[in-house]
C-alpha cells in the first residue's frame, strides 16, 4: 500500500507542474462606470479556481500597484491589505472558473487599473488589466473599426493591424497565427496613439509560414463587443517558387462592420508588386544555391588534381635525443 499511495501522491503533486501554469484573461480592458457598484470579472484557463489562492491590485493613475485583497474557496471572507475597506468584495464562480471583484459605494479614488492574480510556483501571475473609468457614460462607447494589412515585402512577411474610432480609449490587440499566439520577436508590442484614437500592431512571420498558407488573424478586444473584431488573410500555399494569379492582395478599405470578418481577396492579370519580388527573390537563391555547388565542385577537382607536397624531413635520432635531453634538464 506504502508504493501505490507515494505514487499517487507524486501524481497530485506534479500534476499542476505537468499541465503547465494557469491563465487568468480579464475580458474586458475596461470599464465605463455609471452606477455605484462596480462589478469586474476575472476567468482562469488549464485550472480549476477553487484550488488557488487569488487575488486583486489596485493601480491609481500615475502611482504603483496597492494590495487589495486574496481569497480562496471556502474562506468566509478574504484577507484584505493595510487600510482596504471591506466595500471590496471577492467572489467566485465555479460554473464559469471566474473570480470577481464587487466595489460598494464607488469613489472618485477608486479610478485606475485593476488587476487579479493567483498564486503559482513561488510567484504570481497576473491577468491584463481591466481599466475603471468614473463618470463616464456608456451610451457614448464606440466600437472599434479594425483593418488587417499585408503581407508587405520584407524578408519575412509582415502584417499590419490598425483600430480606431472606438472609444473609450482602452484596447487590446492579439496575433494568432493558424489559431496560436506568435512565436517569441514575431509580434512587436502595439503601439496606441496619443489621444487614444488608434491602436497598431506589427507581425513578422517566417516567409515558409506565409508560403505553405499560414491563417493571420488579428483580435481586437474592447469594452464595447464581447465578440471580438477580426480580420484574416490566408496564404497562397504556394510551393516552392511558383506564382499564382490568385495571391491575395490587400484590401484598400478596412472592414466597416467591426466584426468578425475576412478580408476579400483581389484578383488582377497584371503580377503585383508582392509576386514580382517573390519571383526575383527565388531566382536569386537559385542562382546563389547555383553558384556555390560549382565553387565547391571547382574545388574539389583542383584538390583532387593537385600533386601532393612532400613534407619536412624528420630529424635524424641524434637531434631527437638532443631535443629531449635539454627538455628533460631544464
Amino acid at each position: 500500500m506504502g508504493l501505490p499511495m507515494g505514487l499517487f501522491l507524486l501524481v497530485l503533486h506534479f500534476g499542476g507542474a505537468l499541465a503547465g501554469p494557469p491563465q487568468l484573461t480579464q475580458p474586458s480592458p475596461s470599464h465605463v462606470v455609471d452606477e455605484k457598484i462596480p462589478r469586474l470579472h476575472c476567468q482562469m484557463s488549464g485550472s480549476d479556481i477553487t484550488t488557488h489562492v487569488l487575488s486583486w491590485y489596485h493601480q491609481p493613475p500615475g502611482r504603483g500597484p496597492v494590495f487589495l485583497l486574496s481569497h480562496r474557496a471556502g474562506d468566509s471572507k478574504p484577507a484584505y491589505g493595510v487600510g482596504i475597506s471591506e466595500r471590496f468584495i471577492a467572489s467566485l464562480e465555479r460554473d464559469t472558473n471566474t473570480f470577481s471583484l464587487t466595489i460598494g459605494n464607488v469613489k472618485p479614488a477608486d479610478a485606475g487599473t485593476y488587476f487579479c492574480a493567483v498564486w503559482y510556483a513561488n510567484q504570481y501571475l497576473f491577468g491584463e488589466g481591466t481599466r475603471l473609468i468614473l463618470g463616464g457614460d456608456p451610451r457614448k462607447n464606440r466600437r472599434p473599426q479594425v483593418a488587417l494589412l499585408g503581407p508587405a515585402p520584407a524578408p519575412g512577411p509582415a502584417f499590419l493591424c490598425v483600430a480606431w474610432g472606438f472609444s473609450p480609449e482602452p484596447v487590446r490587440l492579439r496575433w494568432q497565427v493558424d489559431g496560436r499566439e506568435p512565436g517569441p520577436g514575431e509580434a512587436a508590442p502595439p503601439a496606441e496613439g496619443r489621444d487614444g484614437a488608434g491602436a497598431a500592431s506589427l507581425l513578422h512571420l517566417p516567409p515558409r509560414a506565409w508560403l505553405e498558407g499560414a491563417r493571420v488573424t488579428c483580435r481586437v478586444e474592447h469594452e464595447t463587443q464581447a465578440q471580438q473584431s477580426s480580420g484574416e488573410v490566408k496564404g497562397a500555399g504556394r510551393r516552392g517558387c511558383s506564382v499564382s494569379t490568385g495571391d491575395p492582395v490587400p484590401p484598400p478599405d478596412p472592414l466597416g462592420n467591426g466584426t468578425a470578418g475576412s478580408t476579400a481577396l483581389q484578383s488582377t492579370g497584371a503580377p503585383s508588386l508582392g509576386r514580382i519580388l517573390l519571383t526575383a527573390w527565388c531566382w536569386y537563391l537559385g542562382l546563389l544555391a547555383a553558384s556555390c555547388l560549382y565553387g565547391l565542385g571547382v574545388s574539389l577537382l583542383v584538390g583532387l588534381r593537385e600533386p601532393r607536397r612532400p613534407g619536412p624531413p624528420p630529424p635524424p635520432p641524434e637531434a631527437r635525443w638532443r631535443a629531449g635531453k635539454e627538455h628533460h634538464f631544464k
